[in-house]
């Protein structure tokens, strides 16, 4: 029987810029994605879940913002990494989500509010646009517009 739904965070810190991004007036799209990196957790009632460090938190906030517009399962996949995919939280038929990650820190069956992972990733999402923005001087607002990903494009 299942317990009561999980508390999520979304933490990030550290933000930096990666190599591609030295010396960028105007950067691309794709430099904005995988250019801007922080230190970066998914907390489960106070457990770190996942923890990356360098990790492409703009990459992983588009494809949140993507998910919020669609549904569905929300599966991450870096264009960095080997792992298809790298962090999910997949549907379960009850409407809450479960969360996977090929890094987890801990096996779990436990189960999140599909209204409170849509909330705490808006927040997120707010939170690392006014950041980078202040702590960066850049404005990231362009890639979470994006219909289709930067490299399908061609």
């Amino acid at each position: 029987m299942d317990s009561s739904p999980s508390n999520v965070e979304f933490q990030f810190s550290q933000l930096k810029l990666e190599n591609c991004m030295a010396n960028v007036g105007n950067p691309e799209n794709w430099q904005l994605l995988l250019g801007i990196v922080a230190d970066f957790s998914i907390r489960l009632d106070g457990k770190t879940f996942y923890e990356e460090f360098d990790f492409t938190v703009v990459e992983f906030a588009a494809s949140a913002k993507k998910w919020l517009r669609k549904g569905g399962d929300l599966e991450f996949t870096s264009m960095e990494s080997e792992f298809e995919p790298l962090l999910a939280f997949y549907r379960r038929p009850d409407g809450n989500l479960m969360p996977y990650s090929a890094h987890a820190s801990f096996a779990t069956d436990c189960f999140v509010e599909s209204a409170a992972l849509m909330k705490v990733l808006a927040q997120f999402i707010e939170l690392l646009k006014k950041s980078v923005q202040d702590e960066l001087g850049i404005r990231i607002d362009q890639v979470f517009d994006l219909k289709r990903p930067w490299w399908r494009r061609w």
